[in-house]
């Protein structure tokens, strides 16, 4: 316990010839490279030709169509949302406004947002 003690106070009377903006300017140095380095240790992981893009199926639709429900089923969904790419083409009933699928008895899909 006693040499600790003696090595913290060797420590410290050599600390207290380095004047502290010194030290501040080299602490600020290090933090700068550090993060530099980690930032490039990022970047050379980074691959841009990896990137995949799946295709959307997109419904072919007409001017004014923007709802479309299933025979099978009493909800409706926008012609792009996920619940709509689901229904095959033979099952597609489309409607041109929101009330023309109301009053034709179905009700909003709750998994399309916004509807």
């Amino acid at each position: 316990m006693n040499s600790i003690h003696k090595a913290v106070n060797r420590i410290k009377r050599k600390m207290a010839y380095i004047p502290f903006d010194f030290f501040v300017a080299v602490l600020i140095c290090l933090v700068g490279f550090a993060s530099f380095a980690l930032g490039w240790i990022a970047h050379s992981q980074y691959d841009p030709h990896n990137v995949s893009i799946e295709s959307i199926p997109v419904l072919e639709t007409t001017a004014g169509e923007l709802f479309v429900g299933s025979r099978n089923s009493d909800k409706f969904h926008y012609r792009w949302c996920a619940g709509a790419a689901q229904i095959t083409g033979e099952n597609r009933i489309y409607f041109a406004d929101k009330q023309e699928a109301i009053q034709s008895g179905y009700k909003p899909a709750k998994n399309c947002p916004g509807l």
